[in-house]
């Protein structure tokens, strides 16, 4: 009967024993499983924290491009503004007045060949700050010259506009006082010629 019983606690005992053995076992591998399941789920938050990122990322750099891209284009209604016509259609009359003025001058033969020289250095120093004013309209009117926003267009038109402006008046004073001086001379001449004609040839210039 102890030999029995002794069998049976050992049996009972071993039974314990591999029951405690398997219960850690599968709290080890509920817990390798979670551990892994926890990896996979912090791998798969990075990635897509990542992609999101990246996503991000390249969203702003497409804002920032097209942004500085828009920022080449000119505005229709900038590049027809009146401001701008109005600078090249004082180009074209400054040019118109200063090429008739000095036409009539050398033609009336009232001009000495020095005053005509220097005619012609006045008109030409004009001519090249009308380039020059053309030059930068264009810079700014034209697409792909110059990273401007239409505020900023609009403003260094008005600032180029008020320079043909002082071009514009400089050359109708100028060119004024040229024919002013012409139609002088040419009163003098026709009055000392109508004196030769009622006194003789002795009267001078």
């Amino acid at each position: 009967m102890k030999t029995l019983l002794m069998i049976i606690t050992v049996l009972f005992g071993m039974n314990s024993a591999n029951a405690q053995e398997r219960a850690v076992q599968l709290q080890q591998m509920i817990k390798l499983k979670l551990q892994n399941s926890l990896a996979r789920e912090k791998n798969n938050t990075d990635q897509s924290g990542l992609r999101e990122i990246s996503r991000h990322k390249n969203g702003t750099f497409q804002l920032f491009d097209n942004y500085f891209s828009s920022l080449l284009k000119v505005n229709g209604n900038v590049r027809n503004s009146d401001k701008a016509q109005d600078i090249k259609t004082m180009n074209q009359a400054v040019r118109r007045t200063f090429e008739i003025t000095i036409k009539n001058a050398v033609a009336s033969g009232l001009y000495q060949h020095s005053e005509v020289e220097e005619m012609n250095r006045t008109y030409n120093k004009v001519l090249a700050d009308c380039r020059e004013i053309l030059r930068n309209l264009d810079q700014v009117v034209i697409t792909g010259q110059y990273k401007m926003t239409d505020g900023q267009r609009l403003q260094r038109i008005d600032q180029l506009y008020d320079r043909m402006v002082g071009v514009f008046r400089f050359t109708k004073t100028y060119c004024s006082d040229i024919e002013v001086l012409r139609f002088s001379r040419q009163r003098e001449r026709t009055d000392i010629e109508q004196l030769r004609g009622l006194y003789g040839p002795t009267i001078k210039n």
